[in-house]
């Protein structure tokens, strides 16, 4: 590049940036916030208007009666992750092996208010267990053991099996100590999405280490709320985005969005909404109507205006 080029192209970012700068101290506002724990993020005006409404309607979900938890991580789901048919098949060959083998939500699986199992289950040999009470397991896995054997803290170079942990061989990788949680009712959803899909599971589904998990009270009013058009809204405005049209939707950021006191005659209206959400789309049939029914509840639960139900829905 010239000099002259160069000083050309130095010369016409100041000017963009003074152009910018113009602008800002034209059109910007100071925006105090009702939860400055949730992060700032530049808004309209408008946009600040039902943000700050929002904050002030509710309390964040964290100091709600709730526990969010990850998924498992396995360390290497070829071998603890298997088909209805390899399930079956260990089964036959030990019955024992029932008490090990849970079902497990995939990413694919998880839907906007319900699950789509597809089939997938998932071998729990969790930290501590004998592996030899559980022998048609013990020879499945076996097959795999070189990919499972957990790096030594004194190897140097590639390795071949899972990362160095306290754990055996045929144990998946994290010790998942809140693993009893799983077989508790409960909301599930993906860490990465480009729109809101909570499902509420009363299966006791395990779930992989891509997605998370709540429990606690209030689960069909929660799940509402996390599946609304104003909670899609809010968290894309508090959420990290991955820069390819998605967010990732994690603990920190669901723990903020704030959530309205509720009665119990109201906990029970979003209960049955919720539960007909989830019947009607099982059977693959059309929500739309009710989701918008869940939109219109929600809105007036937070205080949300015509004109700015008709900007959030856009």
């Amino acid at each position: 590049m010239s000099i002259i080029k160069g000083y050309s192209l130095i010369s016409t970012i100041i000017g963009l940036i003074s152009r910018v700068s113009d602008f800002v101290k034209q059109y910007s506002q100071s925006v105090p916030l009702s939860n400055p724990d949730a992060g700032w993020a530049i808004l309209s005006s408008a946009e600040t208007r039902i943000r700050r409404k929002i904050e002030e309607m509710g309390k964040p979900l964290k100091e709600w009666d709730i526990q969010i938890n990850y998924g498992i991580k396995t360390g290497f789901n070829d071998a603890f992750i298997v088909d209805g048919a390899i399930k079956d098949e260990l089964i036959r060959r030990d019955p024992k092996s029932a008490e090990i083998i849970r079902p497990i939500l995939k990413g694919r699986d998880i839907k906007p208010f319900y699950a789509e199992f597809s089939d997938r289950w998932v071998i729990f040999t969790r930290r501590g267990i004998d592996i030899t009470t559980y022998p048609a397991i013990h020879e499945y896995l076996f097959a795999f053991k070189k990919r499972l054997e957990p790096k030594p803290d004194e190897f140097l170079g590639s390795w071949t099996g899972r990362k160095g942990g306290k754990y055996k061989w045929y144990e998946i990788q994290d010790s998942v100590d809140y693993w009893r949680s799983f077989d508790q009712e409960k909301i599930v959803w993906l860490e990465i999405s480009d729109v809101p899909k909570f499902c509420f599971d009363d299966k006791k589904f395990f779930i992989e280490a891509t997605a998370f998990f709540l429990v606690g009270h209030h689960l069909h009013y929660l799940l509402c709320i996390l599946n609304s058009k104003l909670s899609q809204w809010y968290l894309d405005k508090i959420t990290a985005s991955t820069g390819a049209g998605t967010n990732r939707w994690k603990k920190v950021y669901l723990e903020k969005i704030p959530v309205p006191e509720i009665s119990y005659s109201e906990n029970l209206q979003f209960k049955e909404l919720a539960q007909q959400i989830i019947t009607t789309s099982s059977r693959g049939c059309s929500i739309t109507h009710l989701e918008a029914e869940v939109n219109h509840l929600i809105f007036k639960k937070y205080g949300i205006t015509d004109e700015e139900q008709r900007y959030l829905l856009k």
